[in-house]
């Protein structure tokens, strides 16, 4: 008499699945149990896929045939390198008694599993281009996480591009890296290099001389701009007049920016009231940040000052982030000592320099 052997295996994360055979004489009663553990591809192409199988009941050895889509796919006990899809198991003991089983392994979703991967790139240091005809910038990056080998994808000013992994000659301006790692997961960053004359720029002072007739003020430059240097002022509403000199100014607050050939710019701010009668001039001086950019700590040096100073640190959305006022910015001042500021995210910021009824301004970067 032929006797049909069966039973039900649970398949992880899917309902349970029949075993049926074919009628073999001498199996009565055979049962096979069925451990197993699937683990499901992470994302389509990736072929990580794998089932491994225990087999329990009739009577050893076993031999195993595996098919997908009814077509012969291995002959091992356990499989590895598996897309997604669906995996049956022939298998057949000793005494001929044979059984099937039907697996599953999933498919993740890319985009997911990027996100979840550790995959993380940095700007380990970054060198200023030199004077003018050197160039000579430099910018080196530190990549982990994720899966080996990365690939980079650089872009720059004036159409550049590059393959490496850390680059050497920059000129000045802001290069873009896209990271790809084995998988397909990329990030993205991006490092500003500056022109030497950019720190020159900011030590720059810029004497103004204020001087009211006639119920209107003329701001001019007492002294002449370097070469390459030029002056751009702003009143309050935004409006921009290009020289060194402006006239026919009513009371309110006018910005300074003076701009070098290789887009550095330095910020003063000046405040003419009523009270301001007569020729004056004033001298006004930027503050330094640096490095700039950063990776979110900076050192800042602000100018000399009298009597009350504030210092503002704040988003671009006017959100102070950071506030230091005149007893600690004093005993910085006397002992020549910068002010550090650490732990700021990604983005640009803005540094507010109050001080003897003056005001600077300057941008710092984040990477």
């Amino acid at each position: 008499m032929d006797y049909l052997c069966w039973g039900v295996v649970a398949i992880g994360g899917l309902s349970p699945s029949m075993i049926y055979g074919q009628a073999v004489e001498g199996c009565d009663g055979v049962q096979f149990a069925n451990t197993l553990v699937v683990q499901h591809e992470t994302y389509p192409g990736a072929k990580d896929g794998a089932i491994d199988v225990t087999i329990n009941g009739g009577e050893a050895p076993y031999t195993y045939a595996w098919t997908v889509n009814n077509e012969s796919f291995a002959d091992t006990e356990d499989l590895t390198g598996l897309e997604g899809g669906v995996y049956v198991l022939q298998l057949t003991d000793a005494n001929g008694c044979t059984a099937y089983f039907t697996y599953e392994v999933g498919v993740g979703d890319f985009q997911e599993f990027c996100q979840n991967s550790d995959l993380s790139a940095t700007v380990e240091s970054i060198e200023d281009e030199g004077m003018q005809t050197q160039v000579n910038g430099a910018i080196a990056v530190e990549v982990s996480g994720g899966t080996a080998p990365y690939t980079y994808y650089w872009t720059g000013p004036d159409g550049f591009i590059a393959t490496e992994e850390d680059l050497l000659g920059l000129s000045a301006g802001e290069y873009r890296l896209e990271v790809t790692d084995a998988n397909g997961c990329s990030v993205a960053l991006s490092a500003f290099v500056k022109s030497s004359l950019c720190e020159t720029l900011v030590s720059m002072r810029a004497k103004v001389r204020t001087l009211y007739k006639k119920g209107n003020w003329t701001l001019s430059l007492a002294t002449p701009l370097p070469s390459g240097v030029e002056a751009t002022w702003f009143d309050a509403a935004g409006i921009k007049r290009v020289g060194s000199a402006i006239r026919g100014m009513q009371a309110g607050e006018y910005v300074l920016m003076l701009t070098n050939q290789f887009g550095c710019s330095s910020y003063f701010t000046y405040k003419l009231d009523y009270e301001n009668t007569q020729e004056e001039e004033t001298e006004s001086q930027s503050i330094a940040a640096y490095p700039n950019p950063s990776h979110g700590e900076f050192s800042i040096q602000v100018p000399s000052f009298h009597s009350s100073a504030r210092l503002l640190v704040m988003s671009m959305t006017g959100q102070v982030v950071y506030e230091a006022t005149s007893p600690l910015l004093k005993i910085k001042q006397e002992n020549g000592l910068p002010i550090k500021i650490r732990g700021l995210r990604k983005g640009v910021y803005l540094l507010r320099f109050t001080y003897d009824a003056q005001e600077v301004t300057e941008k710092v970067y984040v990477n």
